[in-house]
């Protein structure tokens, strides 16, 4: 029988004792983690201090700012190569101007728009600006009562488009709403619209303050002539069907002011007649953005200068003391912005 003591014996292992490196290196996980959750509460506890004590504020609820912090609403229609390839190779950059009072009151003047556009863009400008003319029309069909309406945009539109001034010819002699209107006539005469390069519609605040419709809508008149966005709408058509080759920039009217009830009143902030279900009139601003809405929709560039060139910011450095049209500077500053759609390379 073996004896037990006879067996082999099993060696014991001898426990080794861990070193502080060691016993370190197996809490560090733990130690980091610990000291991220410590520094994220920490931050946390500040911020959350900071938010609740709040910082101070320069507001004034007392006040009184009409200024807007927004960016202006125009673009730019690169010309097509249809009208490139149109446009006769003279190289002049020919630009017919059209609109009426921001214009015409300053016409052949070296710091009228017209004059001012044609430094800054480097083409030559037929200027056919009508004092006291307006984009729409009053009377659709044309009403022999009030000649007045054949100086709109439509209707002059409407002969240069078709190449026969008869119309514009028969009521210069009767309409006193410009005491020069023979020579626009004259000026009208001396156009070749086959070499019109661009057209540059620029009409102010006049049919907004004169109460003319806006625009028809959700109605079978929808498409009658007789709003401000239809004249302009089939004045631009007319002239495209006829002249592809033109460019069409469409300026909108600036910031100024109204008076009403006795009071001088921020145009875009005022309507002066209700809307209805079917009509609209609305503020100077709304007269803006169906100008600029027409513009994008047939493809022409658009220079909003309600935003972009005299507006709630600037004006008074910019208009007149009656708050109604551009002062010197402010001609200018127009003609310059205008001048960077006619031509981009202008300065």
């Amino acid at each position: 029988m073996t004896n037990p003591n006879d067996l082999p014996r099993k060696k014991k292992r001898k426990k080794r004792k861990k070193t502080k490196k060691q016993i370190f290196l197996h809490f560090l996980p733990h130690i980091l983690f610990f000291a991220a959750v410590v520094i994220i509460v920490t931050i946390g506890v500040i911020k959350l201090s900071a938010w609740n004590k709040g910082v101070k504020s320069d507001y004034d609820p007392n006040a009184t700012d009409t200024g807007f912090d927004t960016e202006s609403m125009d673009f730019y229609s690169a010309p097509t190569e249809e009208q490139t390839s149109g446009q006769k190779d003279d190289g002049v950059n020919s630009i017919l101007l059209m609109g009426n009072n921001v214009l015409a009151k300053w016409r052949g003047e070296s710091d009228g728009i017209a004059a001012l556009l044609e430094q800054y863009s480097g083409g030559k400008v037929y200027d056919l600006s009508v004092d006291r003319s307006y984009m729409s029309v009053k009377n659709f069909p044309f009403e022999e009562d009030y000649p007045g309406d054949v100086f709109s945009f439509y209707w002059m539109a409407n002969c240069l488009a078709n190449n026969d001034l008869t119309l514009l010819r028969d009521y210069s002699k009767v309409y006193e709403g410009d005491d020069r209107i023979a020579e626009i006539i004259a000026t009208a005469e001396s156009i070749d619209m086959s070499a019109i390069d661009t057209l540059v519609i620029f009409y102010d605040h006049h049919d907004y303050e004169d109460g003319r419709l806006l625009q028809r809508v959700h109605g079978e008149n929808e498409r009658q002539t007789d709003s401000c966005v239809e004249c302009l709408r089939q004045g631009i058509q007319l002239i495209r069907t006829n002249y592809p080759q033109i460019r069409i920039i469409v300026a909108s009217p600036y910031y100024n002011f109204v008076e009403k009830d006795g009071k001088l009143l921020p145009s875009g902030e005022t309507a002066l007649k209700e809307s209805t279900e079917l009509v609209q009139y609305g503020t100077l601003a709304d007269y803006l953005i169906a100008y600029m809405n027409t513009a994008a929709e047939l493809g022409c560039s658009f220079v909003d200068n309600y935003i972009g060139t005299i507006n709630a910011d600037n004006y008074k450095e910019y208009l007149d003391d009656e708050l109604k049209y551009p002062n010197a500077e402010g001609r200018d500053l127009l003609a310059k912005r205008i001048a960077r759609f006619v031509n981009p390379a202008a300065e």
